[in-house]
């Protein structure tokens, strides 16, 4: 299934037609078959119609002195039948009717009524079978492998369609999201060249700037993190790591962007000196951007909570709460895609590349855990991840 990004393109790229359903079977290196799997009325009648011919051929040659001869058809239509019968029903068939063929001679040269030559035919005729038996045994698993190397070439051309269409939505995307910000910075930088601007009006600029500015360097770092943690050797650093340090850089994080909001972080004493298993930084960075979208997707006043609480001896489970509109219950996986976004993002024009969530649950993953979301559209949503607690000394 190909991503959609729900954007306008920038630039019409050239599409390449998938090839229709059915073609590798249309172009499959077999000829007709009877497969002994089809039970159609048709393919029975046919075997049984062939059966009946090469029965009644072996009674005319029993039955008639000079009619031994008629074995090589027998043989020549076991041969002519190699080219219509799939190799399970020619190898039953070319044994069964070969034997009683060869019964059937070896009688009629022991009766006098055949020369003794014909045993040599008859060898010479079997030989013809087994030869014909493994040069479409050969064949078949040919055709096979070609069909095989297709389908993966087929499968291969359907993956470069995808990221060439994933990478033209990306591209689009970003030259969307960069040219908002750019556009305001230009009009912001014409506003600070008018002569004798009011000191309140210089300020208003100043702070706008610092807005757009926060967007880019959200957006940079966004697709920075996502090329990284996608490199095959990507590791995260755990060790040993205070929780008193990531419920500080909650707060501090949390107080600079949630200013009209009601932002706490809840953390018991006791539970600020242990340590959890984790990159410092990379969970940091989880915190940072949960603790962001919160504030992007909640209303003035509303309240922001990240909470820290011991589920169990050895497992802290860390949250990020909010009171915003919450996320639909069709997008609660969409939202951890690559370039995914709640409909609530657009209604909101919140700025971004529907990257976010995906680099947090990147980044958990690679903890061995999982970033979960509970949503009540309208009340808010709640983010959450687990992390191994160290044991206390005993």
């Amino acid at each position: 299934m190909r991503t959609t990004l729900g954007i306008d393109r920038v630039t019409d790229a050239p599409s390449i037609e998938p090839a229709p359903a059915g073609l590798g079977a249309a172009n499959e290196m077999t000829l007709p078959s009877l497969v002994p799997g089809d039970r159609s009325p048709a393919v029975r009648a046919l075997l049984i119609v062939f059966d009946l011919s090469l029965l009644a051929l072996l009674v005319v040659i029993v039955v008639r002195d000079d009619a031994a001869q008629l074995f090589k058809v027998v043989f020549f239509l076991l041969t002519l039948a190699a080219f219509f019968w799939d190799l399970r029903t020619f190898l039953v068939r070319a044994a069964f009717w070969s034997v009683i063929t060869t019964v059937v001679v070896i009688g009629s040269v022991v009766a006098g009524r055949a020369p003794l030559r014909e045993l040599i035919d008859v060898v010479y005729f079997v030989a013809v079978l087994a030869l014909v038996f493994t040069v479409n045994s050969r064949r078949k698993a040919s055709a096979m492998q070609v069909q095989s190397l297709l389908a993966e070439k087929r499968d291969q051309v359907d993956r470069l369609l995808d990221q060439a269409e994933i990478k033209a939505d990306f591209t689009a995307m970003v030259v969307h999201e960069f040219g908002n910000p750019l556009a305001a910075l230009r009009r912001l930088n014409e506003m600070m060249r008018i002569e004798g601007l009011d000191p309140e009006a210089r300020a208003f600029v100043l702070e706008s700037t610092r807005a757009e500015l926060s967007v880019l360097e959200t957006l940079v770092a966004d697709i920075s993190a996502t090329a990284t943690i996608e490199r095959d050797d990507f590791r995260v650093e755990q060790h040993a790591v205070e929780i008193a340090r990531l419920v500080d850089q909650a707060e501090t994080y949390g107080r600079s962007v949630c200013g009209q909001h009601s932002f706490s972080v809840v953390a018991s004493d006791g539970l600020r000196a242990r340590c959890v298993v984790a990159d410092p930084d990379r969970i940091a960075q989880v915190i940072r951007n949960l603790i962001s979208n919160a504030a992007k997707y909640s209303p003035p006043s509303s309240a922001i909570s990240v909470r820290f609480v011991a589920l169990a001896p050895d497992v802290l489970r860390v949250e990020v709460a909010d009171e915003g509109r919450g996320v639909n219950p069709e997008d609660l996986e969409r939202i951890f895609d690559k370039f995914g976004r709640a409909a609530v993002a657009d209604s909101m024009r919140v700025p971004g590349v529907g990257l976010g969530l995906y680099i947090c649950r990147r980044l958990i993953r690679a903890h061995g855990s999982e970033l979960t979301v509970r949503s009540d559209p309208g009340h808010g949503s709640t983010f959450g991840f687990d992390l191994q607690l160290v044991k206390e000394a005993s």
